[in-house]
């Protein structure tokens, strides 16, 4: 069947491939902490209906329906140019997209986080056999020193593409075939659209040497935390506060885990995976580093004026009780090129891929009217992209105009295991 409509927003996939998603997370594009950086695979999440319109921000919006993920393995999801997505695979994506939130997600709104997970991993899937299929068409080629200089420029200094495939979850191969994909992808793009997503090695340095009076480095700390929330979904700031008794014994336990820690602080890792209800459980409470005016004012003081590998007091925030252990305090500095390069050069990518977007989004509309898919028995199908319409950053699907989603206010701080 050749499509001419789709279930999915391929412009918002444009952001989503273009923009190297993947590498972000593990390049240190962002300061969120990777969601997958613990994946597992080997756990099946339960199959329910959900009977709201999702509408979190951690997995994106989801206009697929309905969200069980207890299909035959061979059942085929959808087809994109011949390769499947079949049942099993889409069990795998769900495991590998929910795995940091196991044991956190309130039973009542599972089949939220499946609905938007199997979105994700169905997207994904899409957007990348669009590219794939025409990247064979035209025959698009690179060497093995071009597949070397995109490495160099898209990972940290020092980091291996081992550590960075381990940090996202998939193997080392797997990871290599994205970063073939994805500088073949910007070629693809040169060529048939006579654009550049990738600024070159040069004009990072130009603009490195253009703002280095105001590059630096401020003071920063390490940290590491557990987080006992005080809302009836642990993941969800918006969502109701416990009862006040609910909350003085969270706060009362907390306490006692404190008291345990004093005396074996080597312990904080264990407790964290143990007891933490933050996103950073899996990494033992681990935060990474971040800077003044990232953090809950609260929890930003704290930290910064705490002892390095003493165990805090406990604090209270919007979004619940913590402890804090401080692993290092980093002063303010001049930055070094090594250090700011990645975050200069994702600075212009996002800059050309916003000049672009127009071109891109005509593009990508052209690939999927012209694609040939066939649809599984669960995915629903709506009007195609409209080639001209006006384009907004970031690209992302419209709700449905029978039942508007109803907006969420956004909180001013950062919880800090959005970090």
């Amino acid at each position: 069947m050749r499509a001419t409509t789709s279930e999915f927003n391929l412009t918002r996939c444009i952001t989503l491939f273009a923009a190297g998603s993947m590498l972000c997370m593990l390049t240190g594009c962002g300061n969120k902490e990777s969601e997958t950086k613990s994946a597992r695979t080997d756990w099946t999440p339960p199959s329910l209906t959900p009977t709201v319109t999702p509408d979190r921000p951690d997995l994106g919006p989801m206009p697929v329906a309905p969200p069980t993920v207890g299909l035959p393995a061979t059942t085929i999801v959808i087809s994109v140019n011949g390769s499947i997505l079949n049942g099993e695979a889409l069990r795998i994506g769900v495991a590998r997209q929910l795995a940091p939130f196991k044991d956190k997600i309130p039973q009542e709104r599972i089949g939220e986080y499946i609905a938007k997970a199997r979105n994700r991993v169905v997207t994904e899937f899409v957007t990348r056999n669009l590219i794939m299929s025409e990247l064979t068409n035209k025959n698009i080629t690179i060497t093995r020193d071009e597949l070397q200089a995109g490495l160099s420029r898209a990972l940290p200094p020092g980091m291996r593409p081992e550590e960075a495939a381990a940090k996202i979850g998939i193997t080392p191969d797997q990871f290599m075939k994205n970063m073939e994909v994805r500088i073949k992808s910007h070629r693809l793009f040169e060529q048939a659209l006579g654009i550049k997503l990738v600024p070159s090695a040069e004009e990072i340095a130009a603009e490195f040497d253009k703002q280095k009076d105001n590059l630096k480095l401020p003071e920063r700390v390490h940290a590491r935390h557990i987080l006992i929330s005080t809302h009836a979904d642990p993941l969800d700031i918006n969502s109701p506060l416990l009862e006040k008794d609910v909350i003085a014994d969270k706060k009362k336990r907390l306490t006692e885990l404190r008291e345990e820690l004093v005396t074996a602080p080597e312990k904080f890792t264990d407790y964290a995976k143990k007891h933490s209800n933050g996103r950073s459980a899996t990494a033992g409470g681990d935060i990474g580093v971040f800077p003044r005016g990232k953090m809950d004012k609260v929890f930003e003081d704290a930290a910064f004026s705490q002892a390095t590998n003493v165990i805090g007091e406990v604090i209270e925030t919007k979004f619940g009780f913590h402890l804090i252990q401080v692993l290092h305090h980093h002063p303010e500095k001049q930055a070094d090129f090594n250090l700011v390069r990645g975050q200069i050069g994702a600075k212009l990518a996002a800059d050309l891929k916003k000049k672009h977007a127009p071109a891109l989004q005509a593009y990508f509309a052209k690939l999927e009217a012209n694609a040939d898919v066939t649809y599984g028995p669960m995915i629903q199908r709506r009007p195609p992209t409209t080639v001209n319409a006006p384009v907004k950053l970031p690209l992302s699907p419209a709700p449905p105009k029978a039942k508007p989603r109803p907006t969420r206010p956004i909180a001013p701080a950062i919880n800090p295991d959005d970090q």
